[in-house]
This record gives C-alpha cells, sequence and structure tokens, in this order.
C-alpha cells in the first residue's frame, strides 16, 4: 500500500547483511556471561525509484549496477539452482533463466547457458539431455571453460557408464582435470588440490576394478591407482569420511591375514611398539606380521582419545605398504591400514552428520521452524492458524 500524503516518489531498497554466528547460538557457547557484540558486514544493497502517479511520475532511468544485463539472468538460473538442489523446486525456473541466455544475442552469454542447463539436466537424471548441452557449450564461439566441461563430462558418462570402456572415459577426463600441467593457473584455478575431483577419480577408479576377474594383476592395478587417489584426498583432508569409506574397502581386499593376535589391555605406548615393529623394514617377516595382527585387535580396543595413534599409524604403515615388495607383507600392512580407516571413519563419520542431527532435534522442538524451512511455505497471519501449527506442525488445509 502506498502511504497518503506522498509528495515524491517511492524509493524502495534493501541490503543483504551477514553476522558469522546467531545471536542465540552465541548465547549457548558464553552461558551466563555477556554475548559480545557481533559484527555485522553489509555485502551488498540496492535500490530502486518508483514513480508515483499524480505526484511524480517522472523518475530516473533505473540501471543495474550489474552492467551486462545477461549476467543477471545467469545469476537468477543459479540461485534458483541452488534453492532446487535442497529443496527440489526450483529447478524448473533455474532451467527457463538458463534458456533466456541462449535468446539475448549475447555471444558471451551462451556457453553459460548451455553449461548451466547442462547442470540442471543431471541433476534431474535427464542425462542424455546434459550431454547435448555440454557438446554445445563446447562448441560455440566463446566455449565454455574446459574444465567445467571435463568435469560435468565425467559426471554424465559414469551416470551412462555400463561397461568399462565407459568408465576408461571418465577416469580419463578426470585424470585430465587433474594434470598439474593442465592447470589453468593463469584464472587462479588449481584443481589439483581439489579433493572433490580427487574423491571422483578414487571412486571411479575402484568401480573400474569390478570389470576385471578377481585377484587378477589388472584389478590389482586399479586397486591400487584408487588408493593412491583416496590418499591424496586425505593429504587435502585428514577427515574425508567418504576417502576413509574407499580405502577400508579398497585396503581390505588388498590386505589378507589371520587377526588372531590379542592384546590385554592396549595403550598409546603398546600403539606405537606396535606400529614401529610393523613399520620396520629391517625386523623379521614374522614378528612385523605378528604386530600387524595386533593391532588388527588392539586399535579398535584403545581407550579414547586415540586419534593421535591412528595417525601415528597411518604415517608410518602407509609408506611402508607402498614400499614393500614381499607379498605376504605387503597383504599383512594393507589388512591392518584397513582396520585403520574403519575406525578413522567411525570417528569422523558423527561429525559429518552432526549438523542434520542437530536439525531434526531443533525442528521436533520448534514446530513453526519446522514449518518455515519446508519446500513450499504459506506463512499464516491468523492466531489460531499459528496455534494449530504450535500443536501439530502442519497449517491447516496445507499439504
Amino acid at each position: 500500500d502506498v502511504p497518503v500524503g506522498l509528495t515524491a516518489p517511492v524509493e524502495l531498497s534493501a541490503k543483504v547483511r551477514y553476522r558469522k554466528f546467531d545471536y542465540e547460538y552465541m548465547q549457548l557457547v558464553h552461558k551466563d556471561k555477556p554475548v559480545p557484540k557481533l559484527p555485522i558486514v553489509d555485502v551488498c544493497t540496492d535500490s530502486v525509484t518508483l514513480p508515483v502517479e499524480g505526484v511524480a511520475t517522472a523518475v530516473p532511468a533505473q540501471t543495474s549496477p550489474i552492467k551486462a544485463g545477461w549476467q543477471r539472468w545467469n545469476d537468477y538460473g543459479i540461485g534458483n539452482f541452488l534453492e532446487g538442489g535442497g529443496k527440489r523446486g526450483n529447478f524448473k525456473q533455474a532451467e527457463e533463466a538458463f534458456k533466456k541466455l541462449l535468446t539475448l544475442g549475447v555471444p558471451d552469454a551462451v556457453p553459460h547457458g548451455h553449461l548451466n542447463l547442462a547442470r540442471v539436466y543431471i541433476e534431474e537424471g535427464r542425462l542424455k539431455e546434459a550431454a547435448t548441452r555440454l557438446k554445445e557449450a563446447g562448441s560455440c564461439n566463446p566455449p565454455a571453460p574446459a574444465w567445467s566441461r571435463a568435469w560435468f563430462t565425467s559426471i554424465v558418462n559414469f551416470g551412462n557408464a555400463t561397461h568399462k570402456e565407459h568408465l576408461d572415459a571418465v577416469i580419463k577426463d578426470l585424470e585430465g582435470l587433474l594434470d598439474p600441467d593442465s592447470q589453468p593457473r593463469n584464472r587462479g584455478f588449481d584443481f589439483t588440490k581439489d579433493y572433490v575431483v580427487w574423491n571422483a577419480l578414487a571412486n571411479r577408479l575402484y568401480k573400474r576394478r569390478s570389470y576385471e576377474a578377481e585377484g587378477s594383476p589388472v584389478r590389482r592395478e586399479y586397486l591400487l591407482r584408487a588408493v593412491q587417489a583416496g590418499e591424496r584426498v586425505l593429504e587435502l583432508d585428514a577427515e574425508d569420511v567418504e576417502a576413509h569409506d574407499l580405502l577400508m574397502r579398497a585396503y581390505e581386499e588388498l590386505g589378507k591375514i589371520d587377526a588372531t593376535g590379542s592384546v590385554a589391555q592396549p595403550n598409546a605406548d603398546w600403539a606405537s611398539k606396535a606400529i614401529a615393529d610393523a613399520a620396520n623394514a629391517n625386523e623379521s617377516k614374522s614378528v612385523r606380521i605378528e604386530a600387524c595382527s595386533q593391532l588388527m585387535v588392539g586399535i579398535p580396543k584403545l581407550p579414547a582419545p586415540r586419534l593421535a595413534s591412528i595417525r601415528e599409524a597411518f604415517v608410518k604403515l602407509r609408506p611402508a605398504f607402498h614400499a614393500e615388495a614381499d607379498p605376504e607383507m605387503k597383504e599383512a600392512l594393507a589388512a591392518t591400514l584397513a582396520v585403520l580407516h574403519r575406525e578413522s571413519h567411525a570417528i569422523y563419520k558423527p561429525d559429518e552428520i552432526a549438523r542434520s542431527t542437530a536439525t531434526q532435534i531443533y525442528r521436533a522442538k520448534n514446530p513453526i521452524a519446522n514449518y518455515a524451512a519446508r519446500d513450499r511455505v504459506i506463512y499464516p497471519t491468523a492466531a489460531d492458524h499459528r496455534a494449530e501449527i504450535l500443536k501439530s506442525g502442519e497449517l491447516p488445509g496445507a499439504r
């Protein structure tokens, strides 16, 4: 509603503000102490001036601070795409926005349109259409960045993989993306440090080994390559649960040992001694294998905190495994590493799901917040409707 008595145009303004911590959260952190003043940063602001009939019908031309108009369509599409990724409700709007880029007659907009349409179609499982868009993104002038096309092409090809040749193509794309000599460093990019790509490569290599005969040298080679990619992930993020899970499975297949050792009361000193024995190439094989057997039994029984011992084991046993020439000893080390990755996964997994766990608890205690977090929300204005939400968590008549 326009206020009565206006004598000038109406100016609408908005700003996006950022504060790192929620005030309620900080109250919990500081308990009974005063909460320090939390800095608020204005990320961006914008305004628009609207004419008012009979008062001020002429206003200055409204221009966007984003000078290339196509970028606004692209940003709008990306916003809908990201929102759709969480709630699955905005992909259609994103698709329409990205299609608009192809109709503006701006060459710079075209590769973004095709590439982002491919992203939408990948999320919706429309892989054939995604492949077509990726091909278009590479053939237009100017083309979409080669690294983006390589990444999304690998996703499409993996989704369509029914033969080992398809996986070989995916692996080739990912290895090309990770090639140190082909990094677009002039753009400030270095994908050799991208643990998401390394994780994808490790996963594809592990899957590729399933097309080879069990126990064959070729199958083992794919397993070793998957291990190398997975361990590269952990160099970048030691707590990555996806990498720990894959390495556990890969090392289980590479390993072979009867864990018959017994440890009465394992502790950090015992672990250090067993780790040193297992890793020592100058020690007898029987002593080293016995140490591996004891570690497999004793590491899961170590009292908390046990991360220091597990990390010590990784530091010494990984290089020992890769350097080992004796097949039997190599299998023992692999079996031990499988246990270490299993225990690491069990430690780090609760951290990965902590956010979803906290969200579930909060939603259960706050019906209105739970209601507001849904895919489509009609905010109630009547007191009786709010009371109904508090009672049942559902707006009357809304589904």
